[in-house]
C-alpha cells in the first residue's frame, strides 16, 4: 500500500515571507507536518500487518490531480482511494474538484471516500 500526501505550499504561507525565511523556516515546517501525517497513518496500518510505503510531494506547476495520477502510474497501482470533502454547489464551482479530475485522468480505477458529515462542521 502506498500512502500519498501532496502539500500545497500556498495553503501554508501568506506570500510575504522573505525567501530565506520561507526556505529555512516555513517550508520545512509544512513538509514535516505532511510527513508526520503520513507516518501516523502508516504506523496504524503497519500495526495491522500491512506493508506500507509513504510518498510526500509538494505541488508545483502541475495540478494535484495530475501529480496523483502520475504517481499511481509510476507506482503501478491497481486502485486509487481518495478522500473527498464532498463540496457541492458554488463551493464546488469556485474551488473545483480535484477528486473529480483524478477520477477522469487516473490510469486506474478511483474510489472516492467522503468524509463523514459532523454536526456543526461545514
Amino acid at each position: 500500500m502506498i500512502l500519498l500526501h501532496v502539500v500545497e505550499p500556498a495553503h501554508h504561507t501568506k506570500g510575504f515571507e522573505r525567501p530565506k525565511v520561507y526556505m529555512e523556516d516555513v517550508r520545512p515546517r509544512f513538509m514535516a507536518a505532511g510527513q508526520a501525517l503520513l507516518d501516523e497513518a502508516a504506523n496504524g496500518l503497519r500495526q495491522d500487518g500491512l506493508a506500507v510505503e509513504t510518498v510526500l510531494l509538494e505541488s508545483g506547476a502541475e495540478r494535484v490531480s495530475e501529480q496523483i495520477a502520475k504517481q499511481a502510474e509510476a507506482s503501478a497501482c491497481d486502485l486509487v482511494i481518495l478522500g473527498t470533502h464532498g463540496r457541492r454547489g458554488v463551493d464546488r464551482l469556485l474551488l473545483g474538484s480535484d477528486a473529480e479530475q483524478i477520477a477522469r485522468i487516473a490510469p486506474v480505477p478511483v474510489m472516492l471516500v467522503r468524509q463523514p458529515h459532523r454536526k456543526g462542521i461545514t
